[in-house]
C-alpha cells in the first residue's frame, strides 16, 4: 500500500492539472529570459529548461548560503575555529569575502577578546578595511606596536579595492578638497584685492576729484566692488572686481598666483563639485548594482534577494551574479545557460570565460575547461586563470602542462598562488578560483548620476548669475579681466605700497610695482642716512606706519596672503589652501559622510592623513614666507 501512495498522489495532481489549469506547476512556467534565449544553440534544450525554472522570482538560488550557515553552526571550540570553518566553506563556493559575517563578528562581541574578534573578521573578509583596522586597534591595546602599524597599513591598502570603502573615501576626500580649493582660491583673491583697495581708492579719487577725502575714495571703490553682486552675480561677482584690482596692482608673481587661485577655485566649483556630488549619492543610487555587489560578498538580505529575483534576469551585471549563485548552489544547468547567454554578448570577457571554465571543471569536462582557460589567458594575464589552468591539466593527468601553467601563475603572483594552493586540500575534486566581477563595472553604475544636485547647490551659493551658470562665460570673464589689467597697467600710474612703512608711494605708468618703492618721507630718511649723522637730527619718517607694516607682516606669516605685500605669492595661496584643508578636516572629521560599515577606525586614519597633508602644506608656506624674497 505504501508503494502505491506516490502513484496515487501523482495521479491526483495530474487530474487537478487537467481540470483546473494553473494548479499544475508546469502550467505556470515562466517564459525564457530574453538574454538566456539568445544563448548559443550549444547550450542545449535541457540547460534551457533548467534556466526557465530557475528564472522564477520565487526560486532564485540561495547561492550557497545554507552551506555557509551550516559551517557557522557546526560545533567548534571557539570563534577562531568557527571562522576557519566558514572560510573553508566560502573557499569551496568561490567567495573571497564575507563582509556581512565579518561585520557581525565585530559588532556582535562574539569573541573572548577584541583581538580574537578582529582576527576572525580578517579571516572572513580579507579585503574589508574595517576588519584590519579593528585588528590594528587590538594589537595596539596589547602593546604590539609593530603589528598594529602593519595592520593599519593593510587597512589603508585595502581601501581602493573595496567598493564601499573606496566610494566613501572618494566622497570624503572630494568634499574636503572642494572646501579647501574654494576657501583657498577665493580667499586669496579676496585678500589680495582688499590689499589693493587703498591704492585703487587713491588713484581713482585723483582721477575724479583730488580733494576727495579718504572715506569717500574708499566708498567709491567699494561701490564698484558691490555692483556685480547687486546685478545678481553673487560673491563671485565681487571677487571678479577684487581679482582685477589684484592683477592691476600686483607684480608678475602676484598675478601668477591670482590666476592659479582663480583657476583652481573654478575647477572646484564646476567639475570637482559634480564629481563630489556623484560620489555622495553613489551608495543607494542603483539598488540592483548594490545587490550584485552584496551577492558577491556572500550574504544577501531579504530585500536584496527579492530585488535580484524580480529584476536581476533583465540586467547583465546582475545576471552574472545570479549565474554564480546558481553554480554555488549546485544548479549547474541553469548556471551554464546563463553563462552562455552572457558570453554570447561578450565572447572575449576573461571573467565569464573563467566562470564557464570553472563550471566545466566541476562538471568533469576537463578538455572544455582547459580550452576556456586558455582563451581567458589570451585576454588577461591573471595568476588566477593560470592557476585554474594548471588545476585542469593536473586533474587530467597532464603533468608537463600542469607544471608549465603553475610556473606562469607563480611568476605573476607567487604569494597569491600559495594562498590558492592551500585551499586544494579542503576540496573534494581539487580547487579552482573565480575572478571577481569587476568592481569598476559596479562602481560605474553607482556613479552614473551626474552629481548635478550638489553642483547646482554649490554654484548657487557662490555664483547664482550668468558667470556661474556657464563655465565658458566664467573663463572668458576672468580672461578678459586679465587682459584688461595688462592693458591698463601700461597706461596708468598705479600707486604702490612703500617698502618700509604703510604709506602709499607714487607709481609710474608702464612699470611693475617694485618691492623697493619708497614714499616721500622714507626716501628723505634714506637720503639723510647716507649723509654724516651730525647733518640731521633723527628720522623724519613717523614710526607708526612702519609698526603697522610689521604687524601686517607678522599676521601674514600666521595666515599667508594677509598683508600689504606678499613675499612668495604662490606659496601664500598654497598655504591658505592647506590651512583650509586642515581646518575642514578638523571641523567636520568623519561625521560629514557616514561610514558604510566598511572603514571602521581606518576612516579616522584616512582623514588624519588628509589633514596632515593640508597642515604640512600650510607649515611649508609659513616657513617660506618667513624666509622672504621672491
Amino acid at each position: 500500500m505504501r508503494a502505491l501512495r506516490p502513484w496515487l498522489l501523482s495521479l491526483v495532481a495530474l487530474v487537478l492539472g487537467v481540470m483546473l489549469p494553473g494548479v499544475s506547476a508546469r502550467a505556470q512556467a515562466p517564459a525564457v529570459d530574453p538574454v538566456v534565449a539568445a544563448a548559443s544553440p550549444a547550450a542545449g534544450a535541457e540547460a534551457r529548461g533548467q534556466a526557465e525554472e530557475a528564472s522564477s522570482p520565487s526560486s532564485i538560488s540561495p547561492g550557497g548560503i545554507p552551506a555557509l550557515e551550516q559551517a557557522w553552526f557546526t560545533p567548534s571550540y571557539g570563534l577562531p575555529e568557527r571562522a576557519k570553518q566558514v572560510r573553508s566553506a566560502a573557499d569551496r563556493l568561490g567567495l573571497e569575502n564575507l563582509d556581512a559575517a565579518a561585520r557581525a563578528v565585530l559588532l556582535g562581541k562574539l569573541g573572548a577578546d577584541r583581538r580574537e574578534e578582529a582576527e576572525a573578521a580578517v579571516v572572513l573578509a580579507p579585503d574589508l578595511p574595517g576588519a584590519h583596522a579593528a585588528l590594528a586597534e587590538a594589537r595596539w591595546g596589547e602593546q604590539d606596536s609593530a603589528g598594529a602599524v602593519a595592520a593599519a597599513l593593510d587597512a589603508l591598502r585595502r581601501i581602493p579595492g573595496h567598493l564601499e570603502a573606496s566610494l566613501w573615501t572618494t566622497a570624503t576626500a572630494g568634499w574636503f578638497l572642494y572646501v579647501a580649493l574654494i576657501a583657498g582660491g577665493f580667499g586669496y583673491i579676496a585678500l589680495r584685492g582688499m590689499a589693493a583697495l587703498p591704492l585703487a581708492a587713491r588713484d581713482l579719487g585723483d582721477s575724479f576729484e583730488p580733494t576727495m577725502t579718504t572715506p569717500a575714495r574708499l566708498a567709491l571703490v567699494g561701490s564698484a566692488v558691490l555692483v556685480p553682486p547687486a546685478l545678481g552675480e553673487g560673491p563671485v561677482g565681487a571677487l571678479a572686481v577684487l581679482f582685477l584690482l589684484g592683477l592691476l596692482y600686483g607684480e608678475a608673481p602676484d598675478r601668477r598666483a591670482l590666476v592659479a587661485a582663480a583657476l583652481f577655485a573654478f575647477v572646484a566649483l564646476q567639475p570637482l563639485a559634480r564629481e563630489v556630488g556623484r560620489s555622495l549619492v553613489a551608495l543607494g543610487s542603483d539598488p540592483l548594482a548594490e545587490a550584485t555587489w552584496s551577492s558577491e560578498r556572500g550574504f544577501l538580505d531579504p530585500v536584496e534577494s527579492e530585488r535580484l529575483a524580480a529584476r536581476g534576469e533583465r540586467d547583465t551585471l546582475s545576471l552574472h551574479a545570479i549565474a554564480r549563485r546558481s553554480r554555488r548552489a549546485g544548479d549547474l544547468g541553469a548556471a551554464e545557460a546563463r553563462f552562455l547567454a552572457l558570453l554570447e554578448a561578450e565572447p572575449a570577457n576573461p571573467v565569464l570565460l573563467t566562470d564557464l571554465g570553472n563550471l566545466r571543471y566541476h562538471q568533469g569536462r576537463l578538455d572544455d575547461a582547459t580550452g576556456l582557460y586558455q582563451q581567458a589567458t589570451h585576454q588577461l594575464q591573471s595568476p588566477v586563470i593560470w592557476f585554474n589552468l594548471a588545476q585542469a591539466h593536473g586533474r587530467n593527468i597532464e603533468v608537463t602542462q600542469h607544471e608549465n601553467a603553475l610556473n606562469v601563475a607563480q611568476d605573476l603572483d607567487r604569494a597569491l598562488v600559495g594562498k590558492l594552493a592551500e585551499r586544494i586540500g579542503d576540496a573534494d575534486q581539487g580547487f579552482v578560483a573565480d575572478l571577481p566581477i569587476p568592481t569598476a563595472a559596479i562602481r560605474s553604475r553607482l556613479r552614473a548620476d551626474p552629481g548635478s544636485a550638489f553642483a547646482d547647490q554649490a554654484r548657487r551659493a557662490w555664483a547664482p548669475g550668468w558667470i556661474g551658470l556657464y563655465p565658458g562665460l566664467a573663463a572668458g570673464c576672468f580672461a578678459l579681466l586679465f587682459l584688461l589689467a595688462g592693458h591698463w597697467r601700461k597706461r596708468l600710474a598705479c600707486s604702490q605700497w612703500c617698502a618700509r612703512c604703510a604709506a602709499i608711494a607714487e607709481g609710474h605708468a608702464g612699470v611693475d610695482a617694485a618691492r623697493d618703492a619708497l614714499c616721500d618721507d622714507c626716501r628723505k630718511a634714506q637720503s639723510q642716512r647716507s649723509q654724516p649723522r651730525w647733518q640731521h637730527d633723527g628720522d623724519p619718517a613717523p614710526r607708526w606706519p612702519r609698526a603697522l607694516r610689521m604687524g601686517f607682516g607678522a599676521l601674514g606669516t600666521v595666515l599667508p596672503g594677509v598683508g600689504l605685500t606678499v613675499s612668495r605669492p604662490l606659496s601664500a595661496w598654497a598655504g591658505l589652501t592647506g590651512a583650509a584643508l586642515a581646518g575642514s578636516v578638523w571641523w567636520y572629521g568623519t561625521a560629514r559622510i557616514p561610514d558604510p560599515l566598511a572603514m571602521g577606525a581606518a576612516a579616522g586614519w584616512a582623514t588624519l592623513l588628509l589633514g596632515g597633508l593640508g597642515l604640512g602644506t600650510y607649515l611649508l608656506a609659513v616657513w617660506r614666507q618667513t624666509r622672504g624674497g621672491r
